[in-house]
């Protein structure tokens, strides 16, 4: 609710009502609350903007395996609708090669411990894998983890062609 100041400048406020009741259980009036949570929304709608904006993917999952929150970087690196990846245990996009780490650092998350630096792959909707590097911190109480990944699958393509090349060189020599 926005409320009006006499010198018209607005204010973002929560409200809440209750009656004031006689004792024969007539109501006779009400008792208004106006809480001003301007700034609260301010510092919300920055925290959606850099949520919304990052070209990082930001995520949130469960100690259950499925995503909670994912940003929309999530559909621009993969290609899959948002609801795709969360109606799905995230495994079930890991690389089966990568499974096993994945399931590894999941559960060292669920102990406190947090990701610095992980790397799997992840199946895009066009069937391609990508890379991605993981940084994590866990919540335990709420079992919930805090993720971003970065997409680094262009860099991996980079290291292996250079290993190539080194190879060749190698093998001329």
């Amino acid at each position: 609710t926005v409320l009006i100041s006499k010198d018209r400048r607005e204010f973002d406020i929560e409200d809440s009502a209750a009656p004031i009741v006689t004792s024969d259980g007539e109501r006779i009036g009400v008792v208004l609350v106006f809480r001003d949570v301007t700034q609260r929304r301010k510092v919300e709608e920055e925290r959606d903007r850099f949520f919304n904006l990052s070209r990082d993917m930001i995520g949130i999952a469960g100690f259950d395996g499925y995503f909670k929150s994912l940003n929309p970087a999530w559909q621009k690196t993969l290609g899959y609708e948002l609801n795709e990846l969360l109606a799905k245990p995230y495994l079930e996009f890991v690389h089966a090669e990568d499974r096993a780490a994945t399931v590894g650092e999941a559960q060292k998350l669920t102990t406190g411990a947090e990701t610095i630096s992980f790397e799997n792959r992840y199946l895009a909707k066009d069937g391609t894998y990508h890379w991605l590097l993981w940084s994590s911190t866990p919540l335990p109480a709420r079992q919930l983890i805090y993720a971003t990944a970065r997409d680094i699958t262009d860099r991996k393509r980079a290291e292996e062609a250079l290993r190539q090349a080194n190879a060749r060189q190698q093998a001329i020599l």
